[in-house]
């Protein structure tokens, strides 16, 4: 799972083609759509991936389409 976080993150190409927005809002449950599915938290100031611990239980802030974008706007990863 570490791996796959690091990789998101670390990625030189990071930056997905979802759209043109680097993020959007989430859905009124707190998940987040289709090809945005970062999940972002303002309080903590972190952000989660798919398959991360606590991400279904995260309900998102701003949801986003790849990791570089999360923290070019402050984000940090969540630990493994």
């Amino acid at each position: 799972m570490a791996s796959v976080v690091k990789a998101l993150v670390d990625s030189p190409d990071a930056r997905s083609d979802a759209g043109t927005e680097p993020w959007l809002p989430p859905k009124a449950d707190g998940s987040c759509p289709e090809l945005y599915l970062i999940k972002a938290n303002d309080n903590s100031g972190i952000f989660h991936v798919p398959g991360g611990r606590f991400y279904d239980r995260t309900k998102a802030e701003r949801c986003y389409a790849a990791a570089a974008d999360a923290v070019a706007d402050g984000y940090r990863p969540a630990k493994a």
